[in-house]
């Protein structure tokens, strides 16, 4: 019966242990590849990696500084798909969710191969 009575104190101890652990903050964003060429209705995935590795917080928001000439759409959390859209130069960015950390693909664009 003693045990009984020190179960729920345990319980407490081990949650108020838990509740200790420090938070693991985001210190970098890189993508990968950094620049790419494509041609007209082309597409090429981008992949971001969040450091370290064990961060609370992995989630990235992808971005398009030129929706124009190439627009970016996320379906797993670190990859991005690009679409080459028209002739043209773009920046697609990777933002940590605080905003804090940013990384950038140089995009080209050209229709049919030929060089913008």
């Amino acid at each position: 019966m003693t045990k009984v009575k020190f179960l729920p104190l345990m319980f407490v101890i081990a949650l108020m242990i838990a509740s200790c652990k420090d938070d693991v903050a985001v210190s970098s964003v890189s993508v990968e590849p950094t620049s790419v060429s494509l041609t007209v209705g082309e597409e090429t995935t981008l992949t971001a990696t969040v450091l370290p590795s064990d961060a609370d917080d992995q989630t990235v928001i992808w971005s398009s500084d030129n929706t124009d000439v190439a627009t970016v759409s996320s379906t797993v959390n670190s990859y991005g798909i690009v679409t080459a859209v028209s002739e043209g130069t773009a920046n697609i960015t990777v933002t940590t969710s605080d905003g804090a950390k940013t990384a950038t693909c140089a995009v080209t664009v050209s229709i049919s191969g030929e060089e913008v």
